[in-house]
């Protein structure tokens, strides 16, 4: 199958680029929870040995951080754009695969990217922890799991219905930016610059179809623009689990028409020169 191949080929220019960040990140959070606990709360040493070892390892971790979250955004973005519209598009385009397969080939793989690195930075987070304090990090895995049975009923459902949403939004927000880029590699000249007009336009856009939308399928003064998971938690609470249904149900419906668009486009409309 095309697709399938079209995958295996960005999967390997994805591990290349962040496999390396990855270890280095969870290799970091074991250094970091070494020095804290015992360079730098314990005091074993002093001056600048006590910032070479305890304070570096820290501004670095965070650096690997901001700097894996920063190329994950400029992956998502390359990618589709070097891959589709770039010198490597003379060769993509002659295989036999429609645009529509190499959209969601970009698409797949961005999604996998962006979950292994929100995976890396929690296991990150819980190397510290262990590091740092591992009799305190089972004494917590230990109280986690007497809490699990006495979660309220539908908590399990809450919670899925949590994480469709991440990856419907997520889904969302990468087929914006492949519309983007679409739209603004058909400009003559400064495509960077229009397909960062593009983006925003279309948010613009998408406001003012979501003002426009009928009350018959709101909820009350349901807003389906969410920011972050309180604001979602928050609307569950006040709106129930069927506002998280029809949040989701928004996200793909923006998915669906981004992507039909960016398709549109790369059929009809493709300019490599």
């Amino acid at each position: 199958m095309m697709l399938g191949k079209l995958m295996k080929y960005d999967f390997r220019c994805m591990l290349r680029k962040f496999g390396p960040l990855w270890l280095g990140l969870l290799a970091l959070a074991a250094v970091n929870g070494f020095t804290v606990g015992h360079v730098l709360e314990k005091g074993s040493v002093n001056g600048f040995l006590s910032f070479l070892f305890g304070v570096v390892p820290i501004i670095l971790l965070f650096s690997l951080w901001v700097a894996t979250c920063v190329m994950m955004i400029v992956f998502v973005c390359q990618r589709f754009y070097k891959g589709l519209l770039g010198d490597e598009g003379y060769l993509m385009f002659t295989l036999p695969a429609t645009p529509a397969e190499h959209i969601a080939s970009k698409l797949v793989v961005a999604l996998v990217m962006e979950f292994i690195t929100g995976l890396a930075a929690l296991a990150a987070m819980l190397i510290f922890v262990m590091v740092y304090d591992g009799a305190g990090f089972l004494e917590g895995l230990r109280e986690l799991s007497d809490v699990f049975p006495r979660l309220p009923q539908g908590s399990v459902g809450l919670l899925i219905l949590f994480f469709l949403l991440m990856v419907a939004s997520t889904l969302a927000q990468d087929l914006q930016i492949y519309l983007a880029i679409s739209l603004g590699h058909m400009a003559p000249k400064n495509r960077v610059v229009i397909s960062v007009l593009a983006y925003v336009g279309i948010s613009v856009g998408v406001s003012i179809l979501l003002s426009a939308l009928p009350g018959v399928i709101r909820i009350g003064s349901l807003d389906l623009t969410i920011d972050s998971f309180s604001e979602a938690m928050e609307t569950a609470v006040r709106y129930g689990s069927g506002a998280l249904g029809i949040m989701i149900g928004w996200q793909l419906i923006k998915a669906a028409g981004f992507f039909f668009g960016s398709n549109a486009i790369l059929t009809h409309k493709l300019n490599l020169e």
